[in-house]
């Protein structure tokens, strides 16, 4: 199993406060970029996944996810563009 948290991505503050705070539960750490592996939730520090959920609020993970999705061309705004590029080439 994975708890995936896109928030590690764009906030390295998070990332290297959960780490510290994960070893400290004494629960190894099986972590990529933005995820944590486990193989049961007994596994797993909850308090620290508890406490990271509730260091970003909706609005700024929103915000974060928003402005991810921009940088990678995904915005309402480039959606416009896609459909006419489509249109093009239907011609």
């Amino acid at each position: 199993m994975l708890w995936q948290k896109p928030a590690f991505y764009g906030h390295p503050t998070l990332s290297t406060w959960f780490t510290s705070e994960y070893k400290k539960s004494g629960k190894k750490l099986d972590m990529g970029k933005g995820c944590v592996r486990f193989k049961s939730l007994d596994d797993l520090a909850l308090d620290v996944v508890g406490r990271t959920v509730a260091r970003v609020s909706a609005e700024e993970h929103m915000a974060n996810y928003q402005a991810a999705r921009a940088l990678m061309g995904k915005g309402k705004s480039n959606a416009k563009k896609s459909a006419v590029k489509k249109a093009k080439r239907k011609k």
